[in-house]
């Protein structure tokens, strides 16, 4: 673990690259499964579709899927004195009470009533946190998820709402899993976007079997690392639920020494941090969990995630996945070749070092 302040800032630097902008994907390939998809084993790169997946992948894998579903967590509203405001919801007190993200909110007193969607419903501030949220109470709580899905926007990255002109309905599509079944997160799985329903078909069809793990997938996963966070080896806390037959799959398919492939850093994330002693542990927890190198993974062999942004905590913990040397020779392929990178971008297909 860094030691000092200039030990963290220069681990930053050491996963630091520049990307040009037209590297940045801001829409999916169509279909999704026609993205790109670079293997990564043992520093040797291949280069292949998504499309592919069930031939390369080892016989009889456990593939973990995220089946977190994405709430249209954006909302644009106004102070009812006619000041434009825009709320991002990041995570849930308790029902109708979110910690938000408010543009423009300096000027927002406590109390203050918002209207949201022109009228259609409101919330009150009635805290502000030392972290720069903002505490919003939601007016008929109970209706909040209604309200969400019939006006909200999708919670996209900042690299993507900032290219040209949406298409709310198109981007709420795009930007959820084939198979999202447990409301809750606020940014989407991405490595799980590039699976259609007939890859999902192909997989048994392969004798490859799937199971699902949840994570709600939180604001953080956006923000820029800070020192601190790798000073103490914590990131944003997410919930994440692993069931009993999830969690029987999993440690049956370990024991039989197949392959376990997680979907997304954040299946990996859930799966890394309900281990002890070897085994998947079944429950509902929080997880503020940060890997980087160096550190060992009990239970996947593989993981498909897609390429992320620099000097992130994303990158750092595939680097402890397949070595740090390897996956940046890999980026500075992946920019010779074109591939796409970020959310809606192309994909990896890594297995773990020895």
């Amino acid at each position: 673990m860094p030691s000092s302040a200039k030990d963290t800032k220069k681990m930053l630097d050491e996963y630091d690259f520049f990307l040009a902008p037209e590297f940045i994907a801001v829409s999916p390939a169509s279909p999704r499964d026609h993205s790109k998809l670079m293997t990564l084993e043992k520093g040797q790169i291949s280069h292949h579709h998504f499309y592919e997946l069930c031939e390369l992948l080892p016989q009889n894998s456990l593939v973990i899927l995220n089946n977190t579903k994405v709430i249209p967590a954006r909302l644009l509203g106004n102070r009812l004195s006619g000041g434009k405001l825009e709320l991002l919801l990041v995570k849930e007190q308790k029902l109708g009470v979110w910690e938000c993200k408010v543009k423009n909110s300096a000027k927002v007193k406590i109390g203050e009533k918002i209207s949201l969607a022109v009228g259609a419903f409101f919330g009150v501030l009635v805290e502000k946190l030392d972290t720069g949220l903002c505490v919003i109470e939601f007016e008929a709580p109970e209706n909040l998820l209604q309200n969400l899905e019939a006006y909200g926007l999708p919670p996209l990255p900042p690299y993507i709402i900032n290219k040209g002109t949406r298409n709310r309905e198109q981007d709420l599509s795009d930007y959820q899993t084939n198979f999202a079944t447990e409301t809750g997160a606020v940014a989407a799985p991405t490595a799980g976007l590039h699976f259609t329903p007939e890859l999902l078909k192909s997989l048994e069809k392969a004798g490859h079997e799937t199971c699902t793990v949840t994570l709600h997938v939180g604001l953080g996963t956006f923000e820029p690392l800070k020192e601190s966070q790798i000073a103490e080896k914590k990131l944003h806390s997410e919930t994440y639920e692993i069931t009993e037959e999830t969690a029987r799959i999993i440690n049956q398919a370990k024991a039989e020494g197949r392959a376990i492939v997680t979907v997304g850093t954040t299946s990996l994330r859930a799966v890394e941090s309900a281990t002890l002693d070897g085994q998947i542990q079944a429950g509902k927890k929080d997880t503020n969990i940060f890997i980087y190198p160096p550190h060992e993974f009990a239970i996947p062999t593989h993981l498909i995630t897609n390429f992320h942004l620099p000097a992130s905590s994303l990158l750092m913990l595939v680097a402890a996945f397949c070595g740090q040397a390897e996956i940046l020779e890999a980026y500075k392929v992946a920019m010779e070749t074109n591939y796409r990178f970020y959310s809606f971008g192309d994909a990896q297909l890594i297995t773990k070092a020895d």
